[in-house]
């Protein structure tokens, strides 16, 4: 996986101190992010492709052949929740 994504419309969002929380315009519902989330979310945020957000979030975290695949599954589940689209 290698895509490139942008911010859907259908979502607005904020910075509140060290939390991004999103609210999904259409279905009303608010969501906080954990703190690994918001590393991926900030590296959308910039137009990084899914190999440099592995390469740019990985040094936060312990060497592990897993991150990939959970940047993968988080990446997976913000297009679920329309979040982000594949550009």
């Amino acid at each position: 996986m290698n895509n490139s994504f942008k911010i859907s419309e259908k979502i607005t969002y904020e910075y509140i101190d060290e939390n991004i929380f999103i609210l999904h315009i259409e279905n009303g519902k608010y969501y906080k992010l954990s703190k690994s989330a918001s590393l991926i979310w900030s590296e959308i945020e910039k137009g990084s492709s899914s190999k440099d957000i592995k390469i740019n979030i990985q040094p936060n975290f312990d060497a592990d052949d897993e991150i990939g695949k959970d940047i993968d599954e988080t990446l997976k589940n913000f297009i679920q929740l329309g979040f982000i689209e594949e550009s």
